[in-house]
């Protein structure tokens, strides 16, 4: 049992590893304004950018909006109930959408099993897992200043209905 445990907890570490090389890839090339603004109490689960697409004339050509949020799973409806029977009830997931709001727009799943809530965390308006955040999402954006902080929490169900959660995060300095 044990090491069955380990073995899904190794599982999930990887998973939230290589999310957060994802997304943190994008958010790297973002430039200009975050939106919405990231430095509240929570946190957001959602985030919308530019970046450079080119440079002409010594110029720079910004993209089309890209938009990297948490979503409920199109398989298990936010609802409490373990709707698709893997174990998890009400897992997300991260999305990547490019070229957001026009006909070109696409979306891309970056990372399944993602919770409503990080690791340790209750909806309940307090910080309970003592980053001095209350409540935030399994995916968890925070900004202060030119510093920008990913969370990811990945939930892997175990062994007798019970889950494994596995949490990474990271920061780095947005470009101006």
């Amino acid at each position: 049992a044990a090491l069955n445990r380990s073995s899904v907890m190794i599982a999930a570490n990887l998973k939230a590893r290589h999310a957060l090389a994802r997304v943190v890839e994008e958010l790297q090339r973002a430039g200009g304004t975050l939106t919405p603004s990231l430095s509240g109490s929570s946190g957001s689960d959602t985030v919308t950018f530019t970046s450079i697409a080119d440079i002409v004339n010594g110029n720079p050509v910004w993209s089309n909006s890209t938009r990297l949020a948490r979503t409920a799973a199109p398989e298990d409806a936010d609802d409490g109930v373990d709707n698709d029977h893997d174990g998890l009830i009400d897992e997300g997931q991260i999305v990547l959408t490019r070229d957001v709001g026009l006909l070109t727009q696409v979306s891309i799943v970056l990372c399944t099993d993602v919770p409503e809530r990080a690791a340790g965390e209750l909806a309940n308006g307090v910080d309970d897992n003592g980053n001095t955040l209350s409540d935030e999402s399994g995916f968890c954006l925070q900004q202060q200043n030119d510093l920008l902080t990913v969370r990811i929490t990945i939930e892997q169900p175990g062994q007798g209905g019970s889950s494994v959660l596995s949490s990474v995060e990271t920061s780095f300095n947005l470009r101006n």
